[in-house]
C-alpha cells in the first residue's frame, strides 16, 4: 500500500493546520505580526492566506485575504470572522485594484514558490495596490551561509521551489521599492529554521 502524497495532504484545510501547529507556526505569525505592525482599522490586504490564522495576530483591520486553494478558501469562510472576507484566486489573474487600495500588503510564505517571472508581478502588483505610505511585508525561508544543517535540510525540501538567499529577495524588492528592509531571524519556529522577512515602501514606478 502506498502512502499519502504529503502535498495533498497539505491541501486539506485540516491537515495543513496540524502540521503548522507542529512546527509551531502560530509563533511564527505571532512575530511576523510584529513587523506587520497593522493598526486598528487598516486596510490589510493578504496575498496567499491560507485559513486566515494570522487574523489570531491582528488587530480589528479591515481584511481583505486572497487564496489559489478553493478549499482554504471555503474553510476560511467557515470561521465567519468578522471584518474579513476571502476570495478564491490567482494574483497573476486577477486585478489587485477591484478591492482599491491598502495600508498594509503581507505574504506569509508566498514568494518562495514562485519563480522569478511570477514573483516580479506580485512584486509589482503589490505596490500598486499600496495607498501613499503603505508597506509590503513579506516572509520566506532563505538559505545562506552558517545556517544550521537541519534548517538547511528543511528548507531544501520545502514545497517551495524557488527558496532564495538573502540576496535574491534583496535584488527582486529593490527593483520596485525605494525603502527595502531585510530580517533574517532563526528562531520562530520549534524546529531549526531561517526566515527572511522583508519589509518595502516607497514605491518605485519606473522600476
Amino acid at each position: 500500500m502506498s502512502l499519502p502524497d504529503p502535498r495533498a495532504l497539505l491541501a486539506r484545510p485540516l491537515f495543513y493546520r496540524m502540521n503548522q501547529s507542529a512546527f509551531g507556526a502560530e509563533g511564527a505569525r505571532r512575530a511576523y505580526a510584529e513587523y506587520v505592525r497593522a493598526r486598528p482599522r487598516d486596510r490589510i490586504l493578504d496575498i496567499g492566506c491560507g485559513t486566515g490564522d494570522i487574523l489570531h495576530h491582528l488587530p480589528n483591520v479591515d481584511y481583505v485575504g486572497l487564496d489559489l486553494s478553493a478549499e482554504y478558501i471555503a474553510h476560511a469562510r467557515g470561521r465567519k470572522i468578522p471584518g474579513a472576507e476571502f476570495h478564491q484566486a490567482d494574483v497573476n489573474d486577477v486585478d489587485l485594484s477591484d478591492w482599491g487600495q491598502f495600508d498594509l500588503v503581507m505574504s506569509f510564505g508566498v514568494v518562495h514558490h514562485l519563480d522569478d517571472q511570477c514573483a516580479e508581478r506580485l512584486v509589482t502588483k503589490a505596490g500598486l495596490a499600496l495607498k501613499p505610505g503603505g508597506r509590503v511585508v513579506t516572509i520566506d525561508p532563505v538559505l545562506m551561509d552558517g545556517q544550521s544543517p537541519i534548517a538547511r535540510w528543511l528548507i531544501e525540501h520545502d514545497r517551495g521551489e524557488h527558496v532564495r538567499a538573502p540576496e535574491g529577495y534583496n535584488r527582486l524588492w529593490l527593483k520596485h521599492f525605494q525603502d527595502v528592509r531585510q530580517h533574517i531571524v532563526s528562531n520562530l519556529l520549534r524546529v531549526p529554521y531561517t526566515h527572511c522577512i522583508m519589509e518595502s515602501s516607497d514605491v518605485n514606478l519606473a522600476g
